[in-house]
């Protein structure tokens, strides 16, 4: 079937209950399903952009339809009853069938939104000193890059202009050779002392009220021209900051020990074969050397 008559069934199979054919042909078929567990590799929010382009969905389905025939031709070949080949094989079917029995496992063994905010708020309350917060100040930045005598003369004109009554954010918009901050008028967010090199942090920190502009620093980096937005004095984050990581924290933690009970328990019904574990190292450690 052509790619163009394909596409427009792949929107609809996206929201279907059961399997659409994408492509098909030399006796294998591809499916929405496919393309979706093709698509699982992906953090949710991007696997939505990327299924509602239909190009993507026919790029997906055309990489699956052809590892389909080649696994085809393998099976024709008889490669499948190679004991390496077979062994991978097994290997992968376990994988996805673990992989399913584990997301059902967790998904019975994560806690209510409620009980994961208790458990929260009872280690907020437990361990304080664990979100202490030094003092910190928010500040934005124009950097030329470079210590030469042309970028200190740049860095000069800038401060000039400054002076002048230019606007801070709009100059390092235009002008901060610190691509990152320069889109955000310069903004550095909050950082702490220890964040920054000595001699920007230093500066940064020297600055007493909002508003405030120190004169052109220089570090590693090139020559910087800083403006103070806030300070923030040192003290104890609020639960608020902090409840959503410390409920993915904890949930992590309660999974990954349900996870390792549940290993500990199934390697405990087995046996292992010291003998046999031995000789297979042996086999295939190196030669010592010869004298």
């Amino acid at each position: 079937m052509a790619v163009s008559l394909v596409l427009g069934a792949a929107s609809a199979a996206m929201a279907e209950s059961a399997p659409v054919v994408l492509m098909e042909g030399g006796g294998v078929t591809v499916t929405s399903f496919d393309v979706k567990v093709e698509a699982q590799k992906i953090e949710p929010e991007a696997r939505k952009k990327l299924l509602a382009q239909p190009d993507n969905v026919a790029r997906i389905a055309s990489a699956a339809y052809v590892r389909r025939v080649l696994a085809t031709t393998a099976e024709k070949d008889g490669l499948a009853a190679d004991p390496m080949v077979s062994a991978a094989l097994q290997l992968a079917r376990d994988k996805v069938l673990s992989d399913a029995v584990l997301s059902r496992f967790d998904a019975a063994n994560t806690p209510s939104d409620a009980a994961l905010l208790n458990f929260a708020t009872a280690n907020y309350k437990t361990q304080p000193e664990r979100f202490r917060r030094p003092e910190e100040v928010r500040a934005r930045h124009i950097l030329v890059r470079g210590v030469t005598p042309e970028s200190k003369t740049k860095a000069e004109a800038l401060f000039d202009k400054l002076k002048a009554g230019a606007d801070f954010s709009e100059l390092a918009r235009s002008s901060s050779d610190d691509a990152g901050s320069a889109a955000k008028g310069g903004d550095l967010g909050y950082f702490a002392k220890a964040r920054m090199v000595k001699p920007f942090s230093d500066a940064a920190f020297a600055l007493k009220s909002p508003g405030d502009t120190s004169e052109i620093i220089e570090t590693q980096f090139g020559y910087h021209i800083i403006k103070l937005d806030e300070r923030r004095p040192e003290g104890t984050r609020s639960f608020d900051e902090v409840k959503e990581a410390l409920k993915s924290e904890i949930l992590t933690k309660l999974l990954n020990d349900a996870r390792l009970e549940q290993e500990q328990r199934l390697t405990g019904l087995a046996k292992y074969d010291h003998d046999a574990i031995e000789a297979m190292a042996a086999s295939v450690a190196p030669a010592p050397a010869s004298k």
